[in-house]
């Protein structure tokens, strides 16, 4: 949990999926957690690292599933913000209802993105770091940008919870720009579901391999004396086993 959480993003949507069953797990669930303690001794020697000559300033990347989880039919939405040329803060996160609309799916996610980068903008003033320009957070669903910028379909979007229309504030005041990039290019797509092997490593450029000097040697008899299938390259490409590539409900 605290890798998820401080140095290694690429195990936050298999962590917040096997968290979902911690209180009544099955052995299917610990043959998945061991799967993931695999793919961390695999890649031990992966770290983040930030530039000098990196853009300061933060900008985000939002996207999020439909109807993930099939226990619930809730969605997962899932950010990351990029600073200095590394990943400073990312989440994935399941919704707390359910979505009639994927517009609403992809909308509540960008209001949590959002929240989280009015927070680093008040974090930034506070370290006399101030910027002219407004904040980019860039997503994959036109539909949703839209609706940001304008009430045209209000019959369609009636049910969306108000709060979430806080965006729209943000978006006129100019404090914060939508930016629509295509799916392939949306690194959140890694926070918000189960990728295969090829995509996951495509759309995981925050982490890379270390020179020797930054190496680490983590000490722990459990990961030392891992069987021979649990180091392997299938591991060593994606922190979940083929069987929870699709969805929750396979775990359950």
């Amino acid at each position: 949990m605290w890798g998820q959480l401080a140095t290694c993003p690429d195990l936050s949507f298999a962590v917040s999926l096997l968290s979902r069953f911690q209180g009544n797990p099955s052995i299917e669930h610990w043959k998945a957690l061991m799967h993931v303690v695999g793919y961390i001794k695999n890649t031990l020697d992966f770290g983040l690292t930030y530039s000098q000559d990196a853009d300061l300033f933060p900008h985000a990347f939002v996207d999020a599933d439909y109807g993930g989880c099939c226990d619930t039919q809730c969605s997962t939405s899932g950010y990351v913000f990029i600073m200095a040329g590394s990943p400073v803060t990312w989440s994935s996160k399941r919704q707390p209802t359910v979505a009639l609309l994927m517009v609403k799916v992809e909308y509540v996610a960008m209001f949590h993105c959002t929240q989280q980068m009015v927070w680093v903008q008040s974090w930034l003033y506070e370290i006399a770091i101030e910027r002219t320009g407004p904040s980019f957070i860039r997503g994959d669903s036109k539909g949703a940008i839209a609706l940001t910028k304008n009430t045209k379909d209000h019959a369609k979007i009636k049910h969306i919870d108000i709060r979430h229309h806080h965006i729209r504030e943000l978006v006129q005041s100019g404090s914060i720009v939508f930016e629509q990039i295509p799916s392939a290019d949306n690194l959140a797509d890694l926070f918000t579901k189960p990728l295969p092997c090829d995509q996951h490593c495509k759309g995981n450029p925050f982490r890379f391999r270390l020179p020797p000097v930054f190496h680490f040697r983590f000490r722990s008899r459990h990961l030392g004396s891992l069987p021979q299938r649990l180091r392997s390259n299938d591991i060593l490409r994606h922190p979940l086993p083929t069987r929870f590539r699709s969805r929750s409900h396979d775990v359950a």
